[in-house]
């Protein structure tokens, strides 16, 4: 009656998961190419980075939580 226990299991499955590129410098020529192509703060830009479906990924467990009720003084307590 004072215990509870739960056991859940889990499986989680994603495919293309998005991955963020390593950094790449801007030079001058590419920085020149983003004002030329009218990009916003193009002369503020020194690296970029891109993001792309990348990998797939499978996480799996259980989870088993135990829960112990018990008076204690002036109220429950678990």
């Amino acid at each position: 009656e004072n215990l509870i226990l739960t056991l859940d299991y889990y499986q989680i499955n994603v495919d293309d998961r998005f991955n963020r590129s390593t950094r790449f410098d801007v030079g001058e020529e590419e920085r020149q190419v983003l004002i030329d192509s009218g990009v916003p703060g193009a002369n503020a830009i020194d690296l970029v980075s891109f993001f792309n479906n990348d990998m797939d990924t499978e996480t799996e467990g259980i989870d088993l939580v135990a829960t112990w009720s018990f008076d204690w003084r002036h109220g429950l307590t678990t």
